[in-house]
This record gives C-alpha cells, sequence and structure tokens, in this order.
C-alpha cells in the first residue's frame, strides 16, 4: 500500500498541482507575483517530498522485507542478521519527518493570503488538490509511524534480542490485566447519563491589520524572514532568546504558518522584506 501511494504522489498527484499551478501562472492574474513566490515554495516542496520517498523505497522498505523473510525463516543464520545490521527500525525513526508541514502552509497562505485571481475554478482547484495530498500524507505518516515502524521493531528484538524481547513479553502480558487507563481522570456523566464534553469557546476576535501581530512580532517575523537564527534575533532587537522563541510560537498560531520557509513567503507577499533582504 505504501508503495502504491508513493507511485501516486509522484505520478499523478504532484504533476497535478504542478500542472495547476502553470496554469493560473499562465493567465498572469492580479497578484500574479505571489503565484510565481508559491510556486517556487511548491517546487522546493516537492524536492523535499521525491527525496523522502526515494530514500524510503531504496533503504527502508527492502530493509523491511529483508527483516521480514528472514522472521518468517525457521532457524536464520548469524551472517543472514549480521547483513541486516548496518539499519534498523530506530535510524528510520530518527531520519522519519512528517513532510506535510510545508504543505500545511503552502495551503494556509493560497487561502488566507492571495487574492484576486481571475481564475477562480483553477484557483480552487489548486486548494482542493492541496487539502487532497496533505489528508493522504498524513494517513500514510500514521500508517507508517503507527502500524509499520512497531510491527517490523517487534521482529527485530525477535531476530536481535531474543532475551530482551522475553522478558519484555512477560512485562506486557503482566500490564495487560491491570487498569488499561491508569491515568486518565474519572469522567463524570452528564445529565444526559453521556459523558461530560469540554466546552470550547472561541478565540476573542483580533485585529484584520497585519492578522493580529503585534510591532515585536512583526520585527521577529521580518529577521525570520531574512534568514536570522533566534540568537541573532535576540541580540538584534536586545531581547533574550526566550522571548524570540515566545513571539515565534505566537507568529505560528496567529498566521498558522509553521515552516520557516512559509513564513518568508508571508513576508515577501506582504511586503514585510524584499527578496534582497532574504541571506
Amino acid at each position: 500500500y505504501l508503495e502504491k501511494t508513493h507511485a501516486y504522489y509522484t505520478k499523478t498527484q504532484v504533476p497535478l498541482i504542478e500542472k495547476l499551478f502553470n496554469e493560473l501562472l499562465r493567465h498572469r492574474p492580479a497578484g500574479g507575483r505571489n503565484l510565481v513566490l508559491l510556486k517556487k515554495f511548491f517546487l522546493e516542496y516537492k524536492k523535499e517530498l521525491l527525496e523522502h520517498l526515494e530514500r524510503e523505497e531504496k533503504t527502508t522498505f527492502p530493509y523491511i522485507k529483508k527483516v521480514y523473510r528472514l522472521f518468517h525463516t525457521t532457524h536464520p543464520s548469524g551472517k543472514d542478521k549480521r547483513a541486516l545490521s548496518k539499519y534498523s527500525m530506530h535510524v528510520y525513526e530518527e531520519e522519519h519527518y512528517d513532510v506535510d508541514e510545508k504543505l500545511y502552509d503552502l495551503k494556509n497562505i493560497l487561502i488566507k493570503y492571495v487574492h484576486g485571481t481571475n481564475m477562480q475554478s483553477v484557483y480552487h482547484e489548486v486548494i482542493f488538490e492541496l487539502f487532497r495530498l496533505e489528508k493522504d500524507i498524513q494517513d500514510h505518516t500514521r500508517i507508517e509511524n503507527n502500524i509499520l515502524l512497531p510491527l517490523v521493531a517487534e521482529m527485530e528484538d525477535t531476530l536481535f534480542y531474543p532475551e530482551e524481547h522475553s522478558r519484555r513479553t512477560v512485562g506486557k502480558k503482566a500490564l495487560a490485566t491491570s487498569d488499561p487507563h491508569p491515568l486518565q481522570p474519572d469522567r463524570q456523566p452528564d445529565a444526559g447519563g453521556g459523558e461530560k464534553k469540554f466546552k470550547i469557546t472561541a478565540a476573542p476576535s483580533e485585529t484584520r491589520a497585519n492578522h493580529g501581530l503585534t510591532s515585536r512580532e512583526l520585527a521577529v517575523l521580518q529577521l525570520v524572514g531574512c534568514g536570522m537564527l533566534n540568537k541573532q534575533i535576540a541580540d538584534k532587537l536586545e531581547i533574550s532568546q526566550h522571548t524570540v522563541i515566545s513571539h515565534r510560537k505566537n507568529i505560528t498560531r496567529k498566521l498558522q504558518i509553521k515552516t520557516v520557509a512559509g513564513l518568508t513567503i508571508y513576508a515577501l507577499i506582504n511586503g514585510l522584506i524584499s527578496p534582497r533582504n532574504i541571506t
């Protein structure tokens, strides 16, 4: 399934989104410069995604298939085990990262901050396909993290650390007889007999100017867009690194943009920095 989704991303979904961006750019709508920036952002994301998928296809998936075959071998030899010693699911876990954050930023920037296109149907189609790709990749990542990784790690433990694995298995069986939710607070039924639900209140409305950012947050955003690190920003603004981190968290929350690349695009689109400011 994972291999098939890789093929779907590379041969169908990503080329479709790139084609839609090109169609928007060909007609040069109002805000065309912004679309050029976003197309460049998407191409950077495409490069990162393809490298991620290629690494899994050339290294991770072949390793998993070898572990699976060895796990189902009656008496695996020491030589066969040593052949797999250069890689492990621990290495995979260290290398693995979510590849949907830039996609999330691209989608949000398009929806919130790019206006005036005279090709609404294509514009909406781009956003729809970005939503769909983001959802697919999130599902893909959940399957890798929650099913594939623990399953193969269990096979590795059985093959390479049989004694430790048997001790852990005994411990798991003992835990299975205890309270399955020992750390969860008691849930009180409501008047209707169901579980008491938490009430979520809407956040107070923020000023629309600069999308709710304070002057200090705007200054931090400009310096982030220029390529500065937290310490450099702190020195420049004469504030602590802790304060810089706090401002950056507020910026991410207010703009719903998570990556430095996404924040840079936002700053460019809104005239907070110019391309020559970027280092």
